[in-house]
């Protein structure tokens, strides 16, 4: 075959490569199920995600293990265990759906973060006047407690959450349970969920609990996840706007700002957005999840409910428990990312087969996927680079030096912008086509 034509064939192939890894990498949304991947497909080692499992299941005392952990990457799932889709009471991991409402009609303009919550809710205006939708947000309305006024301290306390459930309720004369459901669940698909009332109302409206009270599958809190992750886009809907998302996971209470004595918790200060905590430096000097990438934000709930989202990796991990479990460290919490962190992006684009390894067995897929044969054609087989009439490792290695395709771990991955890779195609076969036509 003529040298040009092998050049040709070269880049075509090369190209096509990383079109599939792309295609294999781009970010997908579940529909009534979710979509199942290799790890390795997806970028992941499966031998050390394996042993990021193991480690959780030992650091984990009691309850259901990792029977109810879900992980996915890119909208894949690439790790479950075979209790995922049991509806279990998720505690506290309530707080960060009731924000989601709370953002929903801070979206449509009917309140404003600095709205006083008095203006709504008639109990606070007549004593808690200067409390305003932030301050529930935030865990510092200090409304209840003799801890001096609102804003000044951290107090996490479940009745500041109820009554976010009320002005909710007060202001679309929906609960919370409505709301969510209409506007973020069904279109989710999210469908193992039940929300629990608080036994208050509002305008003859009962009211759901703010504080806890939600039981949902991991593999519907995922989803949950994925639409944090995706900033309030669901497959090219926006359900809720990206700048609710950005600030419910931003930091809004402050490093300086006093916990609370009486608090049901160490952690706030510094840590705290609305109703999501944050991997970032507490007071103390440490980080909330050490070992976890520093964008990490996390809806959390007693007996080691959470669900984790880490942007960097374009992962969420769902974990649920149904309670009597005791509390597993955040130390060791920040081990298993950080372990599951060793996993990520370390497959190499040259390993075609998807074996953990890079060897001439993807030269021989490579080959069978894109029509490079060991047979001679007029004279030379179209695998044949290096010209020495055997189609071997050393054709291969050619490929991979040639096209930047690596052994190495921890390589950066190929865009998943289609769009990106076709003009780069492009670029590269007029180059050579210049190249050789001088």
């Amino acid at each position: 075959m003529p040298r040009n034509a092998l050049c040709y064939l070269r880049l075509v192939c090369v190209f096509m490569l990383l079109c599939s890894w792309a295609n294999a990498t781009e970010m997908v949304f579940p529909g009534e199920e979710w979509e199942r991947a290799t790890p390795e497909s997806q970028s992941v080692a499966s031998d050390l995600l394996r042993d990021a499992v193991a480690f959780l299941g030992t650091a984990l005392p009691n309850g259901t293990g990792t029977d109810a952990l879900f992980i996915e990457r890119n909208g894949r799932v690439i790790w479950e265990g075979s209790g995922v889709d049991q509806e279990l009471s998720v505690a506290s991991m309530t707080k960060s759906f009731t924000t989601t409402a709370l953002g929903l009609v801070i979206d449509d303009g009917e309140i404003r973060l600095d709205t006083p919550v008095g203006n709504l809710l008639p109990n606070f205006a007549r004593s808690y006047p200067d409390v305003t939708i932030r301050h529930l947000a935030t865990m510092t309305s200090n409304h209840g407690m003799a801890w001096g006024p609102a804003g000044s301290q951290f107090q996490y306390y479940n009745p500041t959450f109820d009554a976010i459930s009320e002005v909710v309720t007060k202001i679309t004369g929906q609960s919370m349970d409505e709301i969510f459901g209409s506007r973020i669940a069904e279109p989710t698909g999210i469908t193992e969920f039940s929300w629990g009332v608080s036994g208050a109302s509002v305008d003859g409206v009962q009211t759901n609990q703010g504080g806890s009270g939600i039981s949902i599958s991991a593999e519907d809190a995922a989803r949950f996840g994925h639409l944090f992750l995706n900033e309030g886009n669901w497959d090219g809907q926006q359900l809720i706007s990206s700048d609710w998302v950005s600030q419910a996971t931003a930091l809004q209470v402050g490093v300086d700002v006093p916990l609370n004595p009486a608090s049901d918790t160490p952690w706030g200060p510094g840590v705290y957005g609305f109703g999501w905590w944050l991997n970032n430096v507490q007071p103390n000097g440490e980080e909330f999840l050490p070992g976890a990438p520093p964008g990490t934000y996390v809806a959390a709930g007693a007996n080691n409910n959470y669900v984790f989202v880490v942007p960097e990796w374009d992962v969420v991990i769902a974990r649920t428990s149904g309670g009597g479990e005791s509390f597993v460290d955040l130390g060791d919490w920040g081990e298993f990312l950080r372990l599951v962190g060793l996993a990520v992006d370390v497959v190499s684009p040259a390993d075609a087969n998807l074996d953990g390894t890079v060897d001439l067995a993807d030269f021989e897929v490579l080959k069978s996927n894109f029509g490079i044969s060991g047979r001679a054609v007029r004279g030379r087989a179209t695998g044949d680079f290096d010209g020495d009439e055997v189609v071997g490792l050393s054709d291969f290695q050619i490929l991979k030096n040639d096209f930047g395709l690596t052994n190495a771990a921890n390589v950066p991955e190929p865009t998943t912008s289609l769009l990106l890779l076709f003009a780069v195609g492009v670029l590269l076969l007029r180059t050579h086509f210049n190249r050789r036509h001088r």
